[in-house]
């Protein structure tokens, strides 16, 4: 028995999305393929489209046999975070052989000693590192030049994909339990804004869904994921809405300048210039763009928008054990569950219903408060919707 993980948003799911399958099951010679997907809020620091719960219906109806919740604290995090939470679930299910991801470069060789090279930061790096970040570049500019001085890496780490296939391999920490597996990416760049073709990125299915071209965005989805997005569609949501922007800006204004900087992710006294501007700016590309700075990155600023909304205080993510939040499966998952609970396999609690006194566990709490703050800023029932009614996909 053999299972391949895969750690995703699903942002929607698209047709490059299943070729990934595809391949992931080839490559892996799975008999069961697991995604890690994110909840309500994405990487990038954006609402995602639609919901955790219709975007695991997607999955499982486009062919995941099982789909589990990546937790908000690492999904609306760094790269790192993001990896480290998607790999730390992995394991817990312990049942996953492989891991497979997209990337730009070919060379996993290549990638795998970067990766090690940013696991064991040695003083060449850290010394070229701090040199950059001195002279007030951001954190990016300053790891790309500091690697280029050290070994040659080329444009690697300008690549979306390539930076989270690092992030993984550190994740994995060189350990033999989950084999690292990439596939090649050669279609569309990840911000690519305009469809050509039935293979385009996540930006472009979304921006033709939010600007109203369904059928331009349907030729690159699946046919079960144009058929529930046709369901769905009063659920859509816009990270442009005013109600969104609405509830952020109030969180902001009824803090005071401390209580901001003990939210996740907030440096530099940067909090006092987001009160600033939250009162004169009109929309949230206003607010960003009047706050963005060379250390904050227009992603990282969204980021840190969404942890001002859901009140996301500073922690340890490091030290964190998430849990196994089920969203979805289909009957070859309903085996894979089977057999994790016969054979005790998972390290973490496996988790189909949420109960009342969920609360405690911190972890938790902001899953719960994310679908809370991500239904009522895009119109999902607060109680049909939220973590405690809602139940896993079934196919």
């Amino acid at each position: 028995m053999r299972t391949t993980g895969i750690i995703a948003e699903y942002n929607p799911i698209h047709n490059g999305h299943i070729r990934h399958l595809e391949k992931a099951r080839e490559a892996g010679k799975a008999d069961f393929v697991v995604a890690v997907m994110s909840g309500d809020f994405t990487q990038r620091g954006e609402p995602a489209i639609f919901d955790k719960w219709m975007r695991a219906e997607m999955a499982v109806d486009a062919g995941i046999d099982l789909v589990v919740e990546l937790p908000f604290v690492y999904s609306c995090g760094s790269a790192e975070y993001f990896a480290e939470g998607g790999v730390k679930v992995l394991r817990a299910l312990g049942v996953v052989d492989t891991l497979c991801f997209g990337t730009e470069e070919k060379d996993l060789i290549k990638l795998a000693e970067l990766a090690e090279l940013f696991s064991e930061e040695p003083d060449t790096y850290k010394k070229a590192l701090k040199k950059h970040l001195d002279l007030g570049l951001s954190y990016p500019r300053a790891r790309q030049l500091a690697v280029n001085e050290i070994m040659e890496c080329g444009n690697i780490l300008n690549k979306p994909n390539n930076i989270l296939a690092l992030e993984y391999l550190k994740a994995l920490g060189g350990v033999d339990d989950i084999k690292p597996i990439s596939v090649y990416r050669n279609t569309s760049k990840h911000s690519d804004t305009a469809i050509c073709g039935d293979v385009a990125s996540g930006s472009a299915v979304r921006s033709s869904l939010l600007s109203g071209k369904r059928e331009e965005a349907f030729g690159a989805v699946p046919d079960t994921s144009a058929a529930l997005i046709e369901k769905y569609s009063s659920l859509m949501a816009d990270p442009a809405s005013g109600t969104y922007y609405n509830m952020l800006r109030s969180e902001i204004m009824r803090r005071r300048p401390e209580e901001l900087a003990g939210i996740f992710s907030m440096e530099e006294g940067i909090e006092n210039r987001i009160i600033r501007y939250a009162r004169t700016s009109e929309d949230l590309e206003t607010l960003i763009r009047h706050v963005k700075s060379k250390r904050y990155t227009d992603t990282a600023l969204r980021r840190l928008m969404v942890h001002i909304l859901t009140g996301f205080a500073k922690c340890d993510l490091h030290s964190v054990q998430p849990y196994i939040r089920v969203l979805g499966f289909n009957e070859n998952g309903a085996k894979l569950l089977k057999h994790i609970r016969t054979h005790k396999t998972a390290t973490a609690p496996v988790i189909t219903k949420i109960r009342r006194g969920a609360e405690e566990d911190p972890v938790m709490r902001m899953d719960i408060i994310a679908s809370d703050m991500y239904n009522l800023a895009f119109g999902g029932d607060v109680y049909e919707r939220s973590d405690f009614v809602m139940k896993p996909y079934v196919k």
